[in-house]
């Protein structure tokens, strides 16, 4: 009697599946998705790589494992070290002084978060097929596309069959876009609504220039280098963030310089009413510093590396052997789309090189201000500059307040994966003084400032409540930086709004709202199907300052999926005295009831949320103990509140 499994795509296309053995996977993603599966073949085992995968299959009510289930979190926890080792890897190959610009090597201008994020997640489908493999012991598989590079390491390809095309985009949850950068998302909500579109990123360039063309020329903003006063350079500063900093740093009658390469300075209403207030204040246009000389050079430039590059990757058992784990090359995997990378942002890697020598060598640049240290932007200008101008690193987002838990955040902080680089360190408190005191950066390098960017929030007027009691929920996502975050998390995560927002909706006295983080990331578009599917009716913010909505809260409550990332909101509803409540899905966070000594109510997955709910709301006396103790605690997680923005210029200025 013959037993088939047909699928049956939503394309229409029927794909009959004939096991020739009891030994049968089914492995899918969400590259190949179904209107209808009908299987008649009790043995064999279908095996979902996502989210979206999952769903479906529930949907349809067909019985399934998870991929995520074949990898121990130990291992995944060694990938993630192996990654982190493998950022310089292109200080193994011999021949890369052939790319190298000004001492420069154009292989290490890649994000290192875009290299780590890419190849970890790769890694982890990689690791995960060898363990289904090698526990499954299967005769026959049937497989997407996309998986079917990963099985071709260690099973015979005359036993794997194709489901669909390998070159099918793979959407994890959200978008698929192989690496991070490739395209850019632009965000914006739409009355109550976040709404994004997807352009790739030399249209965005493309549509950035000729708005900052017609913006800047029309109301005065590029910088114009004709005065030699010493400036300052401000490399992918928000001015609506920091408009206190730039406000203090402009009373100082020298030239504030902006540059902006991935969003623009003037991108929304305010950033331009505040640059059109500061006479000091520039925007830099780097693509007119290149002249018809240097766009010849670049076009020679570019001949010249492209031949190098070609050079290189000839070399494929060098390549196999450097790209390898336990004995086993992921070179494959990843060959295809980490060459075109290069190939494709050769001319912008070749301008960003010669532009950023041409701003240190041309302009009276007297200090340099980040706000991270891997960007593309500040990697260039770090690598260029080599220690000639002084360089400040700002804080720019708040994480401790669980001091159980350093250890496990310092693993996770970029000053470890990618090591501090900049002069000075300025930083919000004394327990971000201590924390990174603690795990080897050098006290001289670290100055306390405060974070001019809530200067703000310190002068903002209580919003009361309505006659409705508000919480604000915001949503800390799912990454993939760690490794840690599989499907059932993403599952937990689910449940648990679930059961949070039915509890809540049994109250007729209490209205909610949520914030989404505002970062491009995976999770956040799958978190917003999940609301439109299940709780259209409640508003959803992405974009945008969250000020004025702490303001109308009488809650916030953050959900935290990873106990080492803790979301800035947390501190900014601290400084707005309003209570914070937050959730953890980290199993490690055992935290089952409230402990005094925290600055906010931090509770566990499991804990008892509906009590402290109703507390805070409804005990005026718990609620205001609650804003006490944070506010004992504050004063170490944020010095010079009001005025850090001062502090900052300060100390900026008087650099020697």
């Amino acid at each position: 009697m013959s037993h088939l499994m047909t699928m049956i795509g939503i394309n229409g296309n029927r794909v009959k599946v004939v096991p020739n053995s009891s030994n049968v996977l089914v492995l899918v993603d969400s590259t190949f998705q179904y209107s209808k599966v009908s299987i008649k073949r009790d043995n064999a085992k279908i095996i979902a790589f996502d989210l979206p995968t999952h769903h479906n299959l529930s949907n349809l009510g067909i019985s399934h494992s998870l991929s995520d289930d074949y990898l121990k979190r130990t291992e995944r926890e060694e990938l993630y070290d192996f990654i982190i080792s493998m950022y310089n890897w292109h200080n193994n190959i011999p021949e890369s002084k052939s790319l190298e610009f000004d001492g420069v090597n154009l292989l290490s201008l890649m994000s290192p978060l875009e290299f780590h994020e890419y190849f970890l997640s790769n890694l982890i489908t990689f690791f995960s097929i060898k363990n289904i493999i090698e526990q499954e012991k299967p005769s026959e598989i049937f497989s997407t596309g996309r998986l079917s590079k990963f099985l071709d390491s260690f099973c015979d390809k005359k036993n794997i069959t194709i489901l669909n095309d390998p070159n099918v985009t793979y959407e994890k949850g959200g978008q698929g876009k192989g690496f991070t950068a490739d395209q850019i998302e632009l965000r914006f909500n739409f009355l109550s609504k976040p709404a994004s579109m997807y352009i790739s990123k030399k249209t965005y360039s493309k549509i950035k220039n000729i708005y900052e063309n017609t913006i800047c020329y029309f109301f005065n903003l590029w910088f114009n280098p004709t005065k030699q006063e010493k400036g300052i350079l401000l490399l992918e500063f928000n001015p609506d963030a920091y408009h206190e900093l730039l406000m203090n740093l402009d009373k100082t009658d020298r030239p504030i310089v902006l540059l902006n390469r991935r969003r623009s300075a003037v991108w929304n209403k305010e950033s331009l009413k505040i640059l059109k207030k500061y006479n000091n204040c520039k925007i830099l246009n780097y693509k007119k510093l290149l002249n018809s000389k240097d766009k010849k050079d670049l076009s020679e430039l570019k001949k010249k590396y492209q031949q190098s590059m070609q050079n290189l990757w000839k070399n494929e058992e060098f390549f196999q052997g450097l790209f390898s784990k336990s004995g086993i090359s992921f070179w494959h995997i990843i060959k295809t789309k980490m060459i075109n990378l290069y190939y494709n942002r050769l001319d912008e890697y070749l301008e960003y090189l010669v532009t950023t020598k041409k701003i240190l060598e041309s302009f009276n640049i007297d200090s340099i201000v980040m706000l991270n240290e891997i960007g593309e932007t500040e990697s260039t200008i770090l690598k260029i500059n080599k220690s000639k101008t002084p360089t400040f690193l700002l804080q720019h987002a708040f994480a401790r307040f669980v001091p159980d838990f350093l250890d496990e955040q310092w693993r996770y902080e970029d000053q470890r994966m990618v090591s501090f680089q900049s002069d000075k360190f300025l930083i919000w408190g004394k327990t971000d003084f201590d924390f990174f005191s603690k795990f080897g950066i050098k006290k001289e390098k670290l100055i306390i400032t405060g974070s001019p960017r809530h200067d703000s929030f310190s002068t903002s007027k209580y919003i009361p409540s309505v006659s409705k009691k508000q919480i604000l929920l915001t949503l800390t996502p799912i990454t993939d930086r760690t490794g840690l975050a599989d499907v059932n998390l993403v599952i937990k995560y689910e449940k648990l709004l679930e059961k949070l927002l039915n509890l809540i909706k049994k109250s007729n006295n209490i209205d909610i709202t949520v914030k989404l983080h505002p970062g491009e990331n995976w999770h956040n578009p799958s978190l917003l199907k999940f609301f439109k599917k299940n709780y259209d009716y409640i508003p959803v913010y992405q974009t945008g300052s969250p000020k004025e909505l702490i303001q109308s809260s009488d809650l916030v409550i953050n959900i935290n999926n990873e106990i080492y990332d803790h979301s800035t909101i947390i501190l900014e509803a601290m400084v707005l005295q309003k209570p914070v409540l937050q959730i953890s899905l980290d199993q490690q966070f055992q935290n089952p009831d409230y402990d005094s000594r925290n600055p906010i109510l931090a509770l566990s997955y499991d804990a008892d949320w509906e009590k402290y709910i109703k507390k805070i709301l409804f005990e005026k006396n718990f609620s205001e103990q609650m804003i006490l103790n944070s506010n004992i605690c504050l004063k170490n997680f944020l010095s010079f509140q009001g005025t850090a923005s001062i502090k900052v210029a300060n100390e900026i200025i008087n650099q020697h």
